[in-house]
């Protein structure tokens, strides 16, 4: 999904659409959400309307831009994309399969 801030990537199957400027309906069957560095405050208030959310992807290794104890009490699964020792691309590389994989399968 794409950041706050204009421009960038689709979010909700839709291009060029970002979480701040997102119907509710839009929202309301997203399970998975893959942020992009930490360019969307997901705080309590984000993450209350992604109802149906299970799984945010993070690329990076840090989410200060989360609220992690909201998200634990929603039952979200948090994934960070930490770097391996001597290979920091690694999980980026893996995270972006699966993003891409989900974005297949959802035409």
């Amino acid at each position: 999904a794409a950041g706050d801030g204009g421009g960038g990537g689709g979010g909700a199957g839709e291009a060029g659409l970002t979480l701040a400027s997102a119907t509710p309906e839009s929202l309301a069957d997203v399970r998975v959400l893959m942020a992009m560095r930490e360019r969307t405050k997901l705080d309590a208030t984000a993450l209350a309307r992604l109802p149906a959310l299970e799984l945010l992807l993070q690329t990076g290794g840090h989410a200060y831009h989360l609220d992690a104890a909201e998200a634990r009490r929603r039952g979200v699964v948090v994934a960070l994309g930490r770097g391996a020792p001597g290979s920091p691309q690694l999980y980026s590389v893996s995270e972006l399969v699966v993003a891409l994989a989900i974005s297949v399968l959802r035409r």
